[in-house]
């Protein structure tokens, strides 16, 4: 990771690096979570378009996943500490304004918001930062509300933002812009991801896939190493800030602007998209947003060395910083599964056991809630499981719709 950051500008480079050696942090965290800010304040009308029918916004939705006194909330803070300031200076002239001539609050970053708040914003801007500082309460609030939040949040990676509808109040109708880029980015603890994944199936509607999901192990810190002094961490972090400022100020000349790729460019996107098909050891659906995430990273890695056409170099960057992240999301999805399917293997044979009778496929899926059922086929596989180990018997038998599986404790069938 250190090479693939050390081949960018030294402004954002050094600091990255530096920083995090400082925060002894593995240095991702702070990187991924820089570019979640600076995909932020793309506007929604430049897009990546590698040809014609598919465009891509440019806000990346990160989660840094590590686990509690690892520093992984300073690291964030200071990747996003540009958008963070400029969001305090927009608190401090709205409350400037004279009551009766109040405007809307701009927003560049939103902070710990509900999905129907966010929209209201929507309607006045149109790029901002999605930021929660323990991205736990993000998720648990897609699980609840009277709109329906989850579908709402996956429009919005597409740069698609859908109306509100309220029975009450002024504003029944809450209209946001036709387009707009949000990017979003926090921190959470691993054993908290695994458990909301299951719970909202971020697996199975594709939230989870959405995310580039950066998890890092807790390691043991070495106090005696040097530290970064006062001025040289001030020098440091102004350079950053300033490379933040040009970055936003490069975006200027960008009203409706497609971002195309160069010949070689495109070329070499096509045989990584090729490759993708053959990464059997990861999920289908992991693969098919991996296709977006490249381009997503290689628009931002193009504006960050101030170009307006994507290049070989930046697909190369793209593909690298996309591999690293999936890797690191493929081992969350493994505990995922393996361990809820665990879980759900414990209770089924708990229910079957308990049984005096033979229980077929629905009447074991019944046995849980809407959140936790497991799917016919993990059901029958786990079934399938447990009688290979002896816990449990299973007796097919033939019905007018075919084939049908009972699940019974062994004595019932020894009876």
């Amino acid at each position: 990771m250190k090479n693939l950051i050390s081949k960018f500008p030294p402004a954002f480079s050094d600091f990255v690096l530096r920083y995090s050696e400082a925060l002894q942090t593995p240095p991702e965290l702070l990187f991924y979570s820089s570019l979640a800010g600076l995909s932020a304040l793309v506007p929604p009308t430049l897009r990546v378009c590698p040809w014609g029918g598919w465009e891509e916004p440019l806000g990346l939705w990160v989660c840094i996943s590590a686990e509690s006194g690892s520093n992984k909330s300073r690291a964030i803070e200071a990747g996003l500490e540009y958008l963070l300031q400029k969001q305090r200076k927009y608190y401090d002239a709205y409350r400037a304004q004279p009551e009766e001539e109040s405007e809307p609050l701009r927003r560049i970053c939103a902070h710990d918001i509900t999905y129907e708040a966010l929209i209201s914003s929507l309607a006045h801007n149109t790029n901002l930062l999605w930021y929660c500082d323990e991205l736990g309460h993000w998720f648990e609030r897609l699980k609840t509300g009277t709109t329906n939040n989850l579908a709402g949040v996956l429009s919005l990676y597409d740069g698609r933002a859908q109306p509100v509808s309220r029975k009450t109040g002024n504003d029944k109708e809450i209209i946001p812009q036709n387009r707009v880029n949000i990017a979003v980015c926090g921190g959470i603890q691993p054993m908290t991801l695994r458990r909301i994944f299951r719970e909202t199936r971020a697996l199975e509607n594709g939230l989870a896939y959405r995310f580039l999901t950066i998890q890092t192990p807790l390691a043991p810190r070495d106090w005696s190493r040097k530290m970064l002094e006062v001025d040289e961490y001030t020098a440091l972090k102004e350079g950053f800030l300033k490379f933040f400022h040009i970055f936003e100020t490069g975006l200027s000349v960008f009203e409706d602007y497609r971002m195309k790729l160069s010949p070689a460019a495109r070329e070499y996107f096509v045989q990584i998209l090729n490759q993708l098909e053959s990464f059997e050891a990861i999920e289908y659906s992991a693969r098919g947003k991996g296709r977006g995430h490249i381009l997503r990273l290689a628009g931002v890695f193009c504006l960050m060395f101030g170009r307006a056409v994507i290049d070989q170099s930046d697909i190369d960057l793209a593909f690298s910083a996309w591999r690293f992240a999936v890797q690191s999301q493929e081992r969350v999805v493994q505990e995922v599964t393996t361990s809820w399917l665990d879980s759900v293997s414990d209770k089924v044979l708990d229910f079957v056991l308990a049984s005096s009778e033979p229980l077929d496929i629905r009447a074991v899926r019944n046995r849980f809630c809407a959140s936790q059922r497991p799917s016919v086929t993990q059901t029958v596989d786990i079934l399938n499981k447990l009688a290979a180990q002896n816990a449990i018997c299973l007796l097919k038998t033939q019905t007018m719709r075919g084939e049908k599986l009972l699940a019974m404790p062994r004595k019932i069938e020894q009876n």
